[in-house]
């Protein structure tokens, strides 16, 4: 059912945390994030916000379950927000090809930050209504 205590307020929250910073880490080192060619592609960006849009219209009918598992839950997406954060951190801090901080790791932090957020969206709001399997 769609309300003002479901998923959404977590998914929208999350990107209002990391969006600023991501802009101030693209400032800082003086280019975009992705590959500006990439942006051009059509066939390529619109999967991309498809997925995203997605997500956002699905968790509008997922209700915030303050259960068992919401503590872990939320544990896993700040996990996931502070991956994605020192992400951008780390790539603000060296032009070129980053291979310091946390790229010494791992090839794609980004991704692997934003796919541990939704990790823990997806534990927040678990139930066994359609939308929350969706």
């Amino acid at each position: 059912m769609l309300g003002i205590l479901n998923l959404w307020l977590f998914y929208v929250g999350g990107y209002a945390i990391v969006y600023p910073l991501r802009l101030w880490a693209e400032k800082k080192r003086g280019m975009p994030f992705e590959d500006p060619e990439l942006k051009s592609q059509r066939r390529v960006m619109i999967p991309a916000m498809l997925w995203m849009i997605g997500g956002l219209v699905i968790s509008l009918f997922v209700p915030i379950s303050f259960g068992l598992l919401f503590v872990p839950g939320l544990v896993i997406a700040v996990v996931g927000l502070v991956l994605v954060s020192i992400a951008f951190y780390s790539f603000s801090e060296q032009p070129g090809l980053t291979t310091t901080g946390i790229q010494r790791h791992s090839r794609n932090p980004n991704y692997i930050g934003w796919t541990t957020y939704f990790l823990g969206l997806t534990v927040i709001g678990w139930s066994f209504s359609i939308w929350s399997i969706l």
